[in-house]
């Protein structure tokens, strides 16, 4: 796996694997986790709600003009 941190964006495969490394779980395991994760991001999101994640990110709906 390419380490695309180096390049500023993180990758849903970068989390499974920190997650793999640092919680213990097996591979299938973590991919569950961070599916479970985005779903719950964008249940949040469809009820208009802001999502802030504490030292890793925040997801905001923003209202944008069609081209």
């Amino acid at each position: 796996m390419e380490n695309s941190e180096s390049h500023g964006t993180v990758v849903k495969a970068d989390l499974v694997e920190k997650v793999y490394r640092k919680v213990g779980f097996t591979r299938q395991e973590a991919l569950k986790a961070v599916e479970i994760l985005f779903n719950e991001i964008k249940l949040a999101l469809a009820k208009g709600e802001d999502v802030r994640i504490t030292g890793f990110a925040g997801f905001y709906l923003r209202n944008k003009n069609a081209r």
